[in-house]
C-alpha cells in the first residue's frame, strides 16, 4: 500500500499523489501576519496616547503656595534670587486658596520650579504636544507699586533655552491679573522652567504677589482621538480576518 501521499504549502493532494484541488497559498496564515502587525501598530497607537494624556493634569508643584513651609522654605520651589520667600493670605486677599507667593523685604526676588516634560518627548519632538499655562498676579496698593513678571523657558536636556514666554512687569493694583500662554512645545524640550520674578520700585517689602499657577499639556490631535483610531485599527483588522 503506498504511502499517505504528500502535500505542500500550496496544495492539497490525493493518495495517488495526484493534485485535486488548487488553492491559494495559506491566506488566513498571512491574514494573521497582516492582523498582528495591525494589532501592534495599534497598540503603539493607544500607547502613545495614554502616555501623552496620561499626566493632562497639574505639572507644578504647590502651584499656589498653599502647602506648610518645611523649615521655613516654600515646598517644592526654589530661591533663586532673595531668601525671604513665604506665604500671605491677607492685604490683598488670595486669589484662591488660604495663601500665595510672597518675596518679602529685598529689592528684587527670583523664585523658580523646573517641570520635568520628558514622559512627552514622543510627542513634543513630533511637535504635536501643546502646553497651556495660566497664573494671577498682583501688587500692593500704593503710589509706585511693585511688579510681578511670570517667564517660561522651555530648556532641551543641558537647560539651555529653546523658546521662551515673558509677561513682562505687571502692577495691579486693584485686581489679581490673569497670565496666559498656550503653544506647542519645541522640538527638543526636556524640561519647563517656571519663573517668579518681583521687583520693588517702593517701600521695604517686595510687593509682587502670585498665585493660582497651572501648566498642563495635551497632545494636537487629543490622545482621545488617537486611542479611538488605535481602536479602530483593531476592530477593521478583526473583521477581516473573520470575514476570510
Amino acid at each position: 500500500m503506498r504511502s499517505s501521499g504528500r502535500s505542500n504549502f500550496s496544495g492539497l493532494y490525493h493518495r495517488s499523489g495526484r493534485a485535486i484541488r488548487p488553492v491559494k497559498a495559506n491566506n488566513t496564515f498571512f491574514m494573521k501576519l497582516k492582523y498582528t502587525k495591525l494589532a501592534t501598530l495599534a497598540a503603539a497607537l493607544i500607547t502613545f496616547g495614554a502616555v501623552a494624556g496620561g499626566a493632562n493634569g497639574a505639572l507644578i508643584l504647590n502651584p499656589g503656595n498653599d502647602l506648610a513651609l518645611v523649615g521655613g522654605e516654600i515646598s517644592g520651589w526654589n530661591q533663586v534670587t532673595g531668601s525671604n520667600w513665604t506665604q500671605r493670605g491677607a492685604s490683598p486677599i488670595p486669589e484662591d486658596g488660604p495663601s500665595y507667593f510672597f518675596a518679602g523685604a529685598g529689592a528684587l526676588a527670583e523664585l523658580s520650579q523646573t517641570v520635568d516634560v520628558s514622559i512627552f518627548s514622543a510627542g513634543i519632538d513630533s511637535s504635536i504636544q501643546q502646553f497651556t499655562f495660566s497664573g494671577y498676579v498682583r501688587s500692593f496698593d500704593q503710589a509706585s507699586p511693585d511688579t510681578s513678571r511670570i517667564i517660561l523657558e522651555y530648556q532641551n536636556t543641558i537647560g539651555e533655552v529653546i523658546e521662551s514666554f515673558d509677561s513682562g512687569e505687571i502692577a495691579n493694583r486693584t485686581a489679581w491679573q490673569l497670565v496666559t500662554d498656550q503653544r506647542i512645545a519645541p522640538a527638543g524640550t526636556r524640561n519647563i522652567e517656571v519663573r517668579l520674578i518681583s521687583n520693588r520700585n517702593s517701600g521695604t517689602n517686595n510687593d509682587g504677589y502670585f498665585d493660582s499657577l497651572s501648566l498642563t499639556t495635551s497632545a494636537i490631535p487629543e490622545p482621545s482621538s488617537t486611542l479611538l483610531l488605535g481602536l479602530g485599527v483593531l476592530g477593521v483588522a478583526s473583521r477581516r480576518l473573520r470575514a476570510k
